[in-house]
């Protein structure tokens, strides 16, 4: 239960620095542009996670490597070798574990930004994945979840 604390902490901060960042960019003309590398995130099927990134979000993946279970117990607790999946597009790079744990973040997100939604909710839809569109005022908000139930809020 405490490795599962420390993981949804860290998750949080990772979500609140990269909207820190990205808001930081817009007013200061991209200073900070480089300083933002890559989020880490989890999934339970790594077939299910290449769909995800790769065909509904057109993020390819670009390497695959095993993470030893010593440094995998050095950086995140568990001493245990895990499988991880990076998939890397046009200022984006998600590194994601494949783990057994499911997930299910309450307030996490990561926001992306797609050039086309209607084309994006059509290809979730193909794929199971329900998207969910919320009112906020005038505006319609999109929230998907991934097949292990990381959170993704979609701008256009």
């Amino acid at each position: 239960m405490a490795d599962t604390m420390i993981k949804a902490r860290v998750l949080l901060l990772v979500i609140f620095v990269s909207y820190w960042l990205s808001s930081y960019r817009k007013d200061k003309g991209g200073v900070l542009r480089e300083m933002f590398h890559h989020i880490g995130l989890e999934a339970t099927d790594k077939e299910k996670a290449a769909i995800f990134f790769e065909e509904i979000l057109g993020i390819p993946k670009v390497k695959s490597f095993t993470l030893s279970s010593d440094l995998a117990e050095a950086i995140f607790g568990p001493a245990k070798e895990i499988e991880v999946e990076t998939f890397a597009g046009e200022g984006i790079i998600i590194e994601v574990f494949i783990t057994d744990q499911k997930v299910r973040p309450l307030y996490s997100h990561v926001c992306l930004v797609v050039p086309n939604r209607p084309e994006l909710i059509t290809k979730c839809e193909a794929y199971g994945i329900i998207p969910n569109v919320v009112k906020k005022g005038d505006k319609e908000l999109l929230f998907i979840r991934d097949f292990s139930g990381n959170l993704f809020e979609i701008k256009s």
